[in-house]
């Protein structure tokens, strides 16, 4: 979980935190960011918490570059047991929400995309905590809905390295809410940047560890580890780098492939196996009716 003072952030899947890589905090203690992995078809909710909460809390969720609605939490002396907020969609009325569900990006070579705005915050998705102070409550209405377009075309040229993209699940049932509170916002006390990528990815570029080989795959990792590290692939530089995508797909290929070599020589072993039962029973036959047959047979030669 990521920690800025008496705040902390995470990504939350299937109800546990994401693993976070490369994490750095800025100077000042205001603003932290780090690498998480990402998996299609996978919903995912948003936590934070405030440990003291002196002052009360309020915050905003961007997402690919869209911002959402994070939620508030009131100051302990007004609401004690209440440290944390989890956001894991948006909400489309007093009851229902379309959940935050990571999906694949469409890439396209088409030209028409090519000069098109890429938001910045492409494939990541970041949290804004503000010093707030709580207003008075009213009758909830439905506020303008962020707009998750699906599905969302970049060029392929356009953000590199991007595989997977943020977009809302079917609508399904959440807290009722039948009131709205007034937040004044003070200033900003805390910022959450958590950039997503396939966890092949991360691993490709050395941001995550490589996976621990057991098995058919320790020939395939003592290979890798033989990889110079000039051949090391950086996802964290300004310039974006389209060959982690090859290596990811490459190093998978490579790990298919030494898994199937060897589930064929396995195969072949068993048929070998099977088919020397088979001699042997054979054998064993073949003796068995020898001694059957000499066993009866007749001497014609003999006088009586």
């Amino acid at each position: 979980m990521l920690k800025l003072g008496t705040l902390s952030a995470c990504i939350k899947m299937d109800g546990k935190e994401l693993t976070e890589y490369g994490v750095d905090c800025s100077a000042d203690g205001k603003q932290a960011t780090c690498w998480i992995p990402s998996e299609v078809g996978k919903q995912f909710s948003v936590y934070w918490k405030d440990s003291e909460r002196v002052v009360g809390k309020s915050s905003k969720i961007v997402v690919d570059g869209i911002a959402c609605n994070g939620g508030h939490l009131h100051r302990t002396c007004d609401r004690p047991k209440q440290d944390s907020r989890e956001i894991k969609g948006v909400a489309t009325s007093s009851s229902k929400e379309k959940p935050f569900k990571f999906a694949m990006q469409e890439l396209t070579d088409e030209e028409e995309f090519l000069n098109m705005n890429v938001s910045a915050g492409l494939a990541q998705i970041t949290l804004v905590i503000h010093d707030a102070k709580m207003g008075g409550i009213k009758p909830y209405k439905r506020s303008k809905q962020p707009k998750f377009p699906t599905p969302r075309k970049i060029h392929e040229r356009a953000k590199k390295g991007v595989q997977h993209a943020v977009e809302l699940g079917d609508e399904i049932a959440r807290h009722p809410a039948n009131f709205l509170r007034d937040i004044h916002t003070i200033c900003v006390v805390g910022t959450f940047t958590f950039r997503y990528r396939p966890l092949s990815l991360l691993r490709a570029s050395g941001i995550a560890p490589p996976e621990k080989p057991t098995g058919l795959r320790q020939c395939a990792f003592e290979r890798e580890r033989k990889v110079a590290p000039s051949e090391v692939l950086d996802l964290t530089g300004d310039d974006p780098v389209e060959e982690v995508v090859a290596s990811a797909r490459i190093r998978a290929l490579r790990e298919e492939l030494y898994a199937l070599e060897n589930q064929e020589n396995r195969k072949r072993k068993r048929v070998k196996d099977e088919e020397t039962d088979v001699e042997k029973k054979r054998k064993a036959e073949v003796k068995r009716e020898r001694l059957i047959a000499s066993d009866t047979i007749l001497d014609l030669t003999s006088s009586d």
